[in-house]
Parts: C-alpha cells; structure tokens; sequence
C-alpha cells in the first residue's frame, strides 16, 4: 500500500493548505496526507481486496480508482444547427459577451485560466498566438476536444477562425490529467495547478466518472478529488467542474454510507466551491439536454450543443479545422468559465480586485442578473449568466453613473427635494484661467452655491458644469446639455431653449464626490435674458 504521487508531495500540500488557511478562515482541510494507493496485479481479484480493506477498523473509506473516461462530450449531429457561436450574443440566447467586450476588462484582460483535460492541439490556428503551455502531464488523446474547449474561451481575435468569450486572457495554460503514460489522476492534476495559480484565476476541468453504481457524474464525488478541488476554491481559485453526462439526478446520488451528499438539504452535503455546470438546448428556451446531471448542486448551464468552436471537438489534430457541434458538458462548462474570466477582468479592471470563488458563484448564480431554463422546476440545471446584466447590477456597480447635482448633498439618486439650485451649473462673467483650481476636487469650492453670477444682458456670459460619476465604470463620451427658460413657478420642457452641448471623452469612475475635469462651454452667450 502506497501513495505513489502525493507522499512525494506532502510539504507541497502542508504549504497550500496553510495558505488556505489564512485566505479561508471557514476552510478545514480533510485528511489529504491519508489517502493511499494499492496498486493490484492483475491476478489479484479487485473486488476481493476492496471488502478486505474496507473490513479495516483502521480504513475509513476505500474505493476502486475510477477508469479513464472520454471527455464528457455526445454527437449532436442530429441536432438542427445554430447561428455560429451564438453563445456570445445578448440574452436569452447566450451570455452577452459581446456587451462585455465594451467595457474594460471584459475581454479577460490581465487574467489567467487553466484547462484541465486529455489533450489539446495547442499550435492551432486560432490559439497559437496565446503561446499556451502544457504545465504538467501528457498531451494524450483527445486533442480536438480539448482544443474546442481552449476555443470557447480564449480563441485570439484576429482575421481567421472565430473568438473566444475572453480573447484577451494574459496567460493561457494546461494540465494533463494522465500524470504519465500509466497514471490517469485528477486530483494529483488538480493539486499541481493549485500550486501554480493566483487569487482569483480560473480553473476548468472536462472530466467526467462513473461512481458508487451512477453514471458520469461530477469527479468531486470521489473523496481525494473533493479535497483537492476544495483546497483550490480555498486558495481563490475559481473553479468550474462539468457537471457530468450521465443525465443522473444528483441529488440521488449516494455514497457507499447512503449519504445524499450532493444534496444541498442533506446532512451529509458536502461544499466542495466549485461552480458545477449543466447542459442545455442552444436555442432559447433553453430546455436542460437529456444526458445532463441535474439537481440542486447544478450552478449554471451553457450550451451542451450547436458550438462552435476550434478544433473537431473530438480526437482530431489539424491546426486548421472548425466545428458547430461540438456539445455536452464539455461545451457548457468553458462558456461559464468564459463568463468567470469576463467578470473577473471588468473587476479588476474597474476596482482594482478580483473576487472570491464565493463571491463568483453568488454573481454567477444570481437569478436577476442571468437566464433562467425553460423549465427550472423540471430542468434543475441553474442558470445561465447575463454577463451585461451582472455588470450593470448596482450591487457590483461596473457601469458608470454620470450625473450633476439638483441641489447640494444630492448622490444622484431620485429624489423629492429642489431641482433648481444646482451647485454644479455655474455661470460668471468671465473665463476663468483655471477651472479645476477654482471650481474641481480639492478647490473648496465643491459644495459652494453661491459661485454662479445672475446673466449680465449686453455681454458675454460663460457656463462651466460639473459632472460627477458615482459608478463603477469610466463614463465615455458624456454629453452635458444646457438649456435656459424664463423665470417660472413651474419650468415645462416647452419652455426650455438650447443653449449649447459639450462632450467629454472620459469621465473617471468611482468619484463619488466631484471630478476634476469640469465642462467649459467656451462659447460666449449675450442673448441670455
């Protein structure tokens, strides 16, 4: 009996575990340093040896490894076909990613991603650019599969091929889950990219087993594996599993004790932090695939058919080949990794942080800011995210919010006080040589209501405005409009006459005070009564 890979490792693991420690204070490590490997010979009767251990007072639990499966992809070619990647498109249909690509950090800009599988073509056509690297274990089968996958993510933008939900990622990486050419081990696979990823990166896997009598099921169902994905998510590792197509209930699913332990009501569930995707229909209604799991402790759901992507989606090679039917999980889970990446990148891009696996789970999963299933009661596969309605929700608040004061101590929201005392529409006399100094952030003057002179008739007269922008995001090519009326009890837009406009290019995010670029309408106005 021996641990043939994580005895080598066991400071490595005391390492990680501690810094999960510090990053999760609710992560409790399970006995990782306790998993043993017995290596059979093939005269020995498997079955046998598992009853003799598990009879161990000493063993807690044992199992027969799982064999390596083909990645968790089926043949839609029967399926009707889809507009190419309509995954990217607004909501319902897919996940908006075109929307996010206008906004900073969108297209997965400073942020990394790891895909864990079989095998890739990694110098195709439409990767190559990202210089992907295989971090650790062998480039072994499957290869258009996994380059399918890469493609949904990460296909570079440029003139071939198609785009990847996040194009811009700043690095691009794999892992092989065969260790070496005789050792097929998620976990060990799982365990070396937790060692290499940073706060907040995202890791995906493309596996699938059979376990305890129930068909390709999510591998965290295996105790080694749930402890390595849940040391991840507890160094802030993003990690996105598939969700399995074996079309189990998995809320049914038990351990060899009965525990319904993918059963969020159950006593015995267990939280492994992954985001667990299911398969849908392309088109919407998205209506959950018959081979998907479901429960519960399904997440989200992309599209489990009509892809397209780079690659065969299969076991082919060529640089240069194409698909629209890659399917499955498999080509669900990488659109929710994609929406991870975009989300993540706007993040930082707009706060400067990136978030928890927790916190991406809870934006991901948000049922206001993402597509419900046709049928969510029947389908039980989550939802599918929204990306521009989860940037433009004000809990995250990544858009911007331009606005000028109504009255002093206005934050911009809708209010029933003044409308006509604004602090921030000043008329004088005479240009002022510099309007930051006098009327900007840090001048003094920001929440003075007296700096604007009464319309001097026979001359010019000079408008500069204050704008202010309370979001999330860098307000782009504002426009602020001015309008003069006679004196009234009650101004009516009828009254209203056009007095001039100004665009500015940038409005900087997050100033919830007041800007230091201020509006200067530079054209003098001596009709002003």
């Amino acid at each position: 009996m021996h641990s043939t890979v994580r005895v080598k490792k066991s400071g490595e693991i005391r390492g990680l575990t501690a810094k999960a420690r510090e990053l999760d204070p609710n992560y409790q490590p399970g006995p990782i340093l306790k998993y043993l490997e017995v290596v059979c010979p093939n005269e020995y009767d498997v079955d046998k040896v598992l009853e003799s251990l598990i009879a161990w007072a000493t063993i807690h639990t044992a199992w027969v490894a799982p064999q390596p499966q083909q990645p968790p992809v089926v043949d839609p070619s029967d399926d009707p076909r889809s507009p190419n990647q309509g995954y990217l498109d607004p909501a319902p249909d897919g996940i908006d990613a075109e929307f996010a690509w206008t906004i900073h950090g969108g297209d997965g800009a400073n942020q990394g991603f790891v895909d864990i599988e079989w095998g890739w073509t990694l110098n195709h056509e439409d990767l190559t650019a990202h210089s992907i690297t295989l971090l650790s274990g062998l480039n072994n089968g499957y290869e258009g599969h996994g380059t399918a996958v890469l493609g949904e993510v990460a296909a570079v933008d440029n003139t071939v091929g198609c785009v990847g939900i996040t194009p811009e990622l700043d690095s691009v990486n794999v892992i092989g889950q065969w260790r070496t050419a005789t050792d097929y081990d998620i976990a060990d696979a799982i365990l070396d990219a937790s060692d290499r990823m940073d706060f907040g990166e995202v890791l995906l896997f493309e596996a699938h087993n059979d376990y305890n009598g129930f068909t390709l099921v999510p591998v965290e169902a295996y105790d080694d594996t749930f402890e390595m994905i849940r040391l991840a998510t507890a160094l802030s590792i993003i990690v996105v599993e598939a969700g399995g197509n074996g079309g189990e209930d998995l809320d049914l699913v038990t351990n060899p004790a009965g525990d319904n332990f993918f059963d969020p009501s159950d006593e015995f569930f267990w939280d492994s932090g992954a985001i667990i995707v299911g398969a849908a229909s392309s088109a919407a209604p998205h209506t959950r695939m018959v081979f998907s799991s479901h429960g519960a402790r399904i997440d989200c759901y992309g599209w489990g058919q009509n892809v397209n992507s780079t690659g065969d989606g299969w076991t082919g090679t060529s640089t240069t080949v194409y698909t629209g039917t890659f399917g499955g999980t498999s080509s669900a889970s990488p659109i929710i990794a994609g929406a991870a990446l975009s989300v993540q990148g706007v993040a930082e891009a707009g706060f400067g942080l990136r978030f928890s696996p927790m916190q991406m789970r809870e934006i991901l999963t948000n049922p206001a800011t993402s597509t419900a299933s046709n049928d969510p009661a029947v389908d039980r596969i989550g939802v599918m995210p929204n990306l521009r309605a989860i940037i433009e929700n004000e809990e995250i608040n990544l858009r911007p919010d331009v606005y000028i004061r109504d009255y002093i101590g206005d934050d911009g929201d809708a209010h029933s006080s003044s409308i006509s005392a604004s602090p921030d529409v000043i008329l004088v006399p005479a240009t002022v040589g510099d309007p930051n100094a006098a009327f900007g952030q840090g001048s003094g003057t920001e929440n003075d209501n007296t700096l604007g002179h009464e319309v001097t008739g026979g001359q010019d007269n000079f408008i500069y405005v204050r704008c202010l922008n309370r979001g999330g995001g860098d307000g782009t090519n504002t426009t602020a409009r001015i309008f003069w009326s006679p004196p009234s009890t009650l101004v009516t837009p009828d009254m209203w006459t056009p007095v001039g406009s100004v665009t500015l290019p940038k409005v900087p995010m997050r100033n919830c005070e007041y800007l230091n670029t201020l509006l200067n309408i530079s054209k003098a106005y001596d009709h002003l009564l």
